[in-house]
Formats: C-alpha cells, sequence, structure tokens
C-alpha cells in the first residue's frame, strides 16, 4: 500500500524544490496538508502534485498577487543621525576644533 501523506522534507525531494518554499506554502495554506500536533505537518501527495503542476502554469504575476510575502518592518535598518561615522577627524578628538553641539 503506498502512503497517501508524506514529510515536507520528502515531499520536497520528490519534487525537486526546496524544503523552505514547501514549507512557506503549507504555512500559507496553498499546499493541502495535514498538521499533526503544533510543529509537523504531513503534505497530501497527489493533491501536492496537482497543486504544482497548477502553481507552475501561472506567471509570476498571478502568484505575486495570490501570495504576498508580509514585511517586517522593525528589522529595516534606520539611518542613524551621526555626521561622522566610527572614529572621530584627529582635529576633532584632539581639541583642536570644537565639537559640533
Amino acid at each position: 500500500m503506498s502512503e497517501i501523506f508524506e514529510s515536507i522534507a520528502d515531499f520536497s525531494k520528490r519534487v525537486n524544490l526546496p524544503e523552505r518554499l514547501i514549507r512557506s506554502l503549507v504555512k500559507q495554506g496553498q499546499l493541502p496538508h495535514m498538521k499533526l500536533g503544533k510543529c509537523h505537518a504531513k503534505v497530501h501527495i497527489e493533491a501536492g502534485l496537482e497543486f504544482l503542476k497548477l502553481y507552475s502554469q501561472q506567471n509570476a504575476n498571478e502568484i505575486a498577487t495570490s501570495m504576498p510575502v508580509p514585511i517586517n518592518i522593525s528589522n529595516i535598518p534606520m539611518p542613524k543621525s551621526k555626521k561622522h561615522k566610527g572614529r572621530l577627524p584627529d582635529k576633532v578628538r584632539l581639541g583642536l576644533i570644537e565639537k559640533a553641539r
């Protein structure tokens, strides 16, 4: 008897796609799967292959509109308001020029 469900790692090897892509499709609910507890998920093989077949026929614009990627703004570095980066110039450090206040 063949298996109906497969782990994400095994399914990614079967379809020759990155495991990270398969995990993101499962997390977004795009790929048919079954959750086992909090962390584990098994992908339905036949339905997953059918989904990937239809997914591969879409163009990039359709995929981008159907699968938005969340942006975390807190990780974007903000520019600092320093005039000098790193070590101050020697004239400022030695007191030959007053520091800007």
